[in-house]
């Protein structure tokens, strides 16, 4: 299929080393069975694999947002009227559909990140009030 389209065989697609340590880990994790692997650190991971681009792209929009107001200095750039890429930004730069994708899609993610957060939030103050309970539990008995 790919190979009909030009491309290689096997789609190269460039991976984070973080990515391919906790792949082999888990997959080291899976072969001795998967009692061995700590879901909640794999959770954490997760989030963060998650967090982190969400994180990075609202400062990166905040920043540029501060310096172009506060400053009055122009962060991007205009594109000569006779260039290629000039045609294809200006057909769809007034298209109010592509514009309420772009708004539909930063919601969605926004709202996945927000949601996330809650969650490992909830579970994280479970875990905190069942170790408690069970701390005095422990003083309970010992005494």
């Amino acid at each position: 299929m790919f190979v009909r389209l030009g491309l290689p065989p096997i789609p190269l697609v460039p991976v984070s080393s973080s990515q391919v340590i906790v792949g082999c880990v888990i997959g080291i994790g899976l072969y001795k069975g998967a009692r061995n692997i700590n879901f909640r650190l794999l959770g954490e991971i997760a989030l963060g694999w998650i967090a982190t681009p969400v994180m990075s792209g609202l400062l990166a929009f905040f920043s540029l947002f501060f310096v172009k107001n506060i400053f009055n200095i122009e962060v991007g750039h205009k594109i000569a009227e006779g260039s290629l890429a000039a045609a294809n930004i200006a057909s769809t730069d007034g298209d109010p559909a592509v514009s309420g994708i772009i708004r539909v899609l930063l919601a969605g993610i926004i709202g996945t990140g927000l949601l996330v957060a809650l969650i490992y939030w909830l579970f994280e103050r479970k875990k905190n009030r069942e170790l408690r309970l069970s701390e005095e539990k422990f003083w309970k008995n010992l005494k």
